[in-house]
């Protein structure tokens, strides 16, 4: 709702990326549980053998991530899909590791925004009686909040 409500960030993150985002964020948390309970981790998701991020998605990212000075809206929904897909992957493609140092290497603030959130998301408990109170307003709003940041002083197209 506040993404909807930011004139920037609704141009340039999607409804598609809102839903995915949420999606993958899931999967972080409920992977390592899957694993206690003994199930393969072959048959956790349905495309576990599709590589997340390819080389050439990341050629297109390079190619289209910032034109002429001014960043591409739809290239830039792309790369928070692309990071938080390879973030979520619990197969961990052999060309991940590069396909990180590469978004990092296109946008280093963007890359560590979108790192911290998941990070701050890997710690936040999920024992406590109602996760939803503080630790979860408070990482998604601060991700909100470093995004808006993120995007001052910036065009978009």
């Amino acid at each position: 709702m506040l993404v909807s409500g930011n004139q920037i960030l609704s141009e340039i993150i999607s409804g598609e990326l809102i839903e995915h985002f949420g999606n993958c964020i899931d999967h972080i948390k409920m992977l390592p549980i899957y694993l206690e309970l003994g199930f393969d981790k072959k048959k956790f998701i349905t495309d576990y053998d599709v590589n997340k991020c390819t080389k050439s998605e990341i050629q297109q990212l390079k190619d289209n991530f910032k034109i002429r000075g001014s960043y591409n809206s739809e290239a830039v929904d792309f790369y928070i899909g692309k990071y938080i897909a390879i973030k979520a992957d619990p197969k961990q493609h052999i060309n991940y590791p590069k396909s990180l140092a590469e978004l990092k290497a296109l946008d280093s603030n963007l890359f560590g925004i979108l790192e911290k959130c998941i990070d701050d998301w890997k710690k936040m408990p999920i024992e406590k009686e109602n996760i939803w109170d503080d630790d979860y307003n408070s990482i998604s709003f601060e991700f909100y909040q470093s995004l808006s940041d993120w995007t001052e002083g910036k065009t978009f197209e």
